[in-house]
């Protein structure tokens, strides 16, 4: 059975859904977080985030696998207190407020992150945090898609220009030629103590 939310929703959470999308895989950060506010102005904050979580998870289980054994638990360490705080406290604030404090609060962060967006406040927090520990703090201004996307761009490059393609093809059609070296392979039981 179709919800009913009001016709204007759907056409706002195409555009929600498409942006946090673009905006998780190709920069990173920013307009992801625009989705659950957009849609919470049509439908109720808790139904416009039991929208999004499951897509957000989603997007993050692909995340999780491109980072898999590159974690640092030190860094772990530090963060997840702050998330804990930061879930149980937005647990707190669904269940205590009222639809339209939600909407008020999800508004206040939403700006809050924007103007963040705008003057960089915590990058120039983190710029004095470290000048005080005789460290310094240089933030990045490109995101790791268009780093990535960047550096296949060199390998195309690299390869359009210096690899002989008609070779390639040649081997791949015949397979390689007679005389070739083999490489055996033997397998051993292993005894773990």
């Amino acid at each position: 059975m179709v919800p009913d939310f009001p016709v204007a929703f759907y056409a706002v959470a195409t555009f929600a859904v498409l942006i946090t999308g673009v905006a998780k895989g190709a920069f990173g950060q920013g307009s992801g977080g625009i989705a659950v506010p957009l849609m919470a102005m049509f439908i109720a904050p808790n139904e416009a985030a039991g929208i999004m979580l499951p897509i957000l998870c989603a997007m993050d289980l692909f995340s999780v696998h491109a980072y898999r054994g590159k974690w640092s638990r030190a860094h772990l360490a530090i963060l997840l207190p702050g998330a804990l705080v930061g879930i149980a406290l937005g647990a707190i604030a669904f269940g205590a407020l009222p639809v339209n404090g939600v909407r008020l609060l999800l508004g206040l962060i939403s700006v809050t992150f924007a103007l963040n967006q705008w003057f960089r406040f915590t990058e120039r927090i983190a710029a004095r945090l470290a000048a005080e520990r005789g460290r310094a703090f240089i933030p990045g201004d490109t995101s790791f898609a268009s780093a990535r996307a960047a550096r296949l761009d060199v390998l195309g490059d690299l390869v359009a220009g210096h690899l002989d393609t008609a070779r390639l093809a040649e081997l791949i059609e015949a397979g390689p030629p007679e005389g070739l070296p083999d490489i055996r392979t033997e397998v051993r039981p292993c005894f773990a103590s």
